[in-house]
């Protein structure tokens, strides 16, 4: 430590390694400061609170709850095109001639064995005309060889 006039003001500082000093060195040398200076400067910059304006945190609150509102629209114009999509194919399978593709949500929900209501609640069939559509498809999987019914419900043949 310095000794006489400076010393009530002074201190050690103690850096993790030699390069991490000559880092610092090499920072100050780039601003044209002296290292205590640098290190004085640093010190300052990170106890001084930062300054955040009220205007920003209403304008970031108000941005949030825009967009929040827009997700909330977006979910529910995506729930209703899931849902238009899945009368749609029900709509088809409810024909005699049917020229639609399986569901493949059913087909991954045979890949083991699941009961029939379970079909109808992992696919959200809540009306009748939904589960006549799927139960259509499992008979004509069942009719085509692909899927078996038995006990443990219905499952896709290996």
């Amino acid at each position: 430590m310095p000794t006489g006039i400076y010393k009530d003001r002074a201190a050690w500082i103690y850096f993790g390694s030699k390069d991490h000093l000559d880092e610092v060195r090499e920072a100050a040398k780039t601003k044209d400061l002296a290292l205590s200076a640098y290190v004085c400067a640093a010190c300052e910059a990170f106890s001084k609170p930062r300054e955040v304006s009220s205007l920003d945190v209403n304008q970031l609150r108000d941005q949030l709850r825009k967009a929040e509102s827009d997700l909330r629209a977006k979910d529910m114009l995506l729930a209703k095109q899931a849902e238009d999509l899945r009368r749609l194919q029900d709509t088809e399978f409810a024909k005699d001639s049917w020229d639609a593709d399986i569901n493949s949500e059913l087909i991954a929900l045979l890949q083991s064995p699941i009961h029939e209501h379970q079909i109808f609640s992992s696919l959200g069939a809540k009306d009748v005309a939904a589960m006549q559509a799927i139960s259509r498809q499992l008979h004509i999987l069942e009719k085509e060889g692909f899927a078996t019914k038995n006990a443990r419900g219905w499952q896709w043949k290996k």
